[in-house]
């Protein structure tokens, strides 16, 4: 226990996180917290684990690193394991949505060739959002990203490659994950953004098109990341139809509503990612951001060759353990991710949502529903 550490940090976002969490995801994420603090990093103590030194560049015991161990093993084996497990639990999750993968190829055929209802309504006006917007959009973010990384110095040849693998793999994975969500209630966010941060990095490390390593890692986690935004963002789209639908909105109107919502919301996104990037760059701040973190991680290992191999497969082999016993695989790496201040508070969160639920929320709704039915019932809870 001298080489641990616990902690409740008095946090209003930590708490809200673990209440939209609930108690089930929000244990584990503490379950990897536990796992990380009270065994993993112990056991890394005792052992006496050499570590990387970045400073002196070579491997030295974690006895040797500085008084407070715990956080040395923290920094370095445990947040590796941490990755792997993030990395494991997202790709198990993608192999078990197999089957899906394989039908949405004919769903996607059948939606532009297949027999669709009326878009638009004789003196009613449009009720479907037009199918053949997605195509037009296609176009115009190929011809946009392209000229994007032209204005930004990159030469013609990445850009054109860069701008159709991300089409395909945003379009493709997106549908994926939009159908995924639909039937399983989870968006599969990093599996397959890990997949398509491998393409690229597979694709522009070893085709000669005109750029350098560094060149071809920042191309590749801009892709990375505006895909794992896009497909973040369809998730919330999703979402959005569904409570819009409830309350009788139109699909066209919700998908305009969308559509015009990214405008602002793209240059609001941006300032804010210029001003935290500069912060970042000069030491102001500090941000845990796990899954960032791992694909720098995951990027370096592949670029670079270095890394503790052993640590990631490791976690790669936990993360997928856990993923195939309660579907949570990547959720657990998140947890063994964040020191148990950051985890805590979303515990007591998501506990305090099954309470609320359970002895506030659900009273309310059943006498309702005696009262007046099941309808008025579940508009009540929705409201």
């Amino acid at each position: 226990m001298s080489y641990t550490f616990l902690g409740v940090e008095i946090s209003p976002t930590l708490f809200a996180i673990g209440w939209f969490m609930k108690f089930r995801a929000a244990l584990l994420v503490n379950l990897g917290a536990i796992l990380a603090w009270f065994w993993l990093i112990p056991l890394a103590v005792l052992q006496d684990v050499p570590v990387y030194d970045p400073e002196q560049g070579v491997y030295r015991d974690i006895t040797e690193m500085g008084p407070i161990v715990q956080w040395q093993a923290f920094g370095s084996i445990i947040r590796t394991v941490a990755i792997g497990a993030i990395l494991g639990g997202g790709f198990l999750g993608l192999f078990k949505m197999a089957p899906t993968f394989i039908s949405i190829f004919g769903d996607i055929s059948s939606a532009f060739t297949g027999e669709r209802g009326d878009e638009f309504i004789e003196n009613k006006g449009w009720y479907e959002w037009p199918l053949t917007h997605i195509p037009v959009f296609m176009v115009i973010s190929f011809f946009a990203m392209i000229l994007t990384f032209l204005v930004g110095g990159f030469p013609l040849m990445p850009s054109a490659i860069f701008a159709i693998v991300l089409i395909f793999t945003t379009f493709l994975l997106g549908a994926i994950a939009v159908r995924v969500m639909g039937e399983t209630g989870i968006e599969p966010v990093s599996g397959t953004s890990f997949i398509v941060l491998l393409m690229l990095l597979l694709i522009f490390l070893n085709l000669d098109v005109g750029l350098d390593k560094e060149e071809s890692v920042l191309i590749a986690l801009v892709g990375t990341t505006v895909f794992g935004s896009a497909i973040s963002m369809s998730g919330t789209v999703v979402g959005d139809y569904k409570n819009s639908l409830y309350i009788g909105n139109r699909p066209y109107h919700i998908s305009k509503g969308n559509i015009m919502g990214v405008i602002p919301g793209a240059i609001l996104g941006a300032a804010v990612a210029i001003f935290l990037s500069k912060l970042l760059a000069d030491g102001t701040i500090d941000l845990l951001a796990p899954q960032a973190n791992a694909f720098a991680y995951f990027t370096t290992i592949l670029a670079e060759g270095q890394g503790d191999w052993g640590a990631l497969a490791l976690g790669f082999a936990l993360g997928a353990f856990v993923e195939w016993a309660t579907g949570m695989g990547t959720s657990f790496g998140l947890g063994m991710y964040l020191p148990t201040p950051a985890t805590f508070p979303m515990l007591l969160g998501g506990a305090a949502r099954d309470w609320w639920e359970k002895r506030r929320l659900q009273p309310k709704v059943d006498s309702i529903r005696m009262e007046k039915g099941s309808q008025e019932a579940e508009r009540s809870r929705a409201l």
